[in-house]
């Protein structure tokens, strides 16, 4: 990924969580605590920015979560009030609504292919979701961790779901059957927020609200096998850049690329003034790279 100026897209009140649209000239989408989300697509050598429809207003309260269907116009939104929503970027509406999708906010939602999709809540509670279904009930239901769902992430080759909890766990979810595979033991004074794989899917890294990286081995999931002490504050946001390099978005306002195994800081690739980094989404191509903050 080259580095380049980086362009400041104004959102008019505080992102809650970005996600960038697959292809060469993506759409970012910032979920904002005003209940709409920020459009903005991506083109030309010097990246300026230039609106589809400048935002859909999808709820009414705060709106926390978002992701892009692959290959799709459509987005994916979650509210604190704890309902989901279906948008087109192309109309600038909503097709389809699902009113009382969780009895507590959203706190992550995720696609898991062009239908299906999944989310996340404050209770731990995680949902599986298909677009197609007539009925508004969810496919399947787990309640997976005891304190809020911070970070999801697939693994298509292994079946893989991965969730992490504000109570220090991780938790291995099959997304054909959506049963628990694994997961790893609580109290570890630690709350994870964001997850990522590396080395070819060998290694689950998990960021942490001490700002220590918890490195998992696939196959051993009780424990982490290894830590990495690198940042001063909270890791709330992981993006995989390569297969040897981790991009962290932390609480002190700096994006840091690092090294996973060998564990090593590479430098800070960016920052946010005056606030900490909530959400990192990266580019199909690894050309762009959005952070809300």
């Amino acid at each position: 990924m080259k580095k380049s100026k980086p362009l400041g897209i104004r959102c008019g009140c505080a992102p809650m969580d970005v996600a960038m649209q697959r292809g060469p000239t993506p759409l970012v989408a910032a979920a904002l605590v005003d209940g709409s989300v920020a459009l903005k697509r991506l083109e030309g050598e010097h990246a300026k920015a230039r609106s589809a429809h400048e935002s859909l207003r999808l709820h009414e309260d705060s709106c926390r979560a978002v992701d892009f269907f692959p290959q799709s116009s459509s987005l994916i939104t979650g509210g604190v009030d704890g309902s989901l929503r279906l948008g087109d970027v192309e109309t600038g509406k909503a097709v389809r609504t699902f009113s009382e999708a969780h009895e507590e906010g959203l706190t992550r939602v995720l696609a898991l292919d062009p239908h299906l999709f999944a989310s996340g809540d404050e209770a731990g509670v995680v949902q599986r979701w298909d677009a197609r279904a007539s009925s508004s009930l969810a496919t399947a239901k787990i309640e997976l961790h005891e304190h809020g769902v911070s970070d999801f992430k697939t693994l298509p080759g292994k079946h893989a779901l991965l969730s992490t909890g504000g109570d220090g766990t991780l938790a291995f979810v099959d997304s054909r059957t959506f049963k628990v595979r694994a997961k790893s033991e609580g109290g570890a004074d630690d709350e994870f927020l964001a997850v990522e794989t590396m080395r070819h899917g060998t290694k689950v890294v998990c960021g942490s609200g001490s700002g220590v990286l918890h490195i998992f081995s696939w196959g051993f999931w009780n424990d982490c096998s290894a830590l990495y002490p690198g940042h001063p504050d909270a890791v709330e946001s992981l993006i995989r850049l390569d297969d040897e390099a981790l991009i962290t978005g932390c609480s002190d306002g700096l994006i840091r690329v690092v090294s996973v195994v060998p564990n090593r800081m590479i430098g800070v690739l960016g920052s946010h003034k005056g606030g900490g980094v909530v959400k990192l989404a990266l580019s199909e191509d690894a050309r762009w790279l959005a952070s809300a903050g």
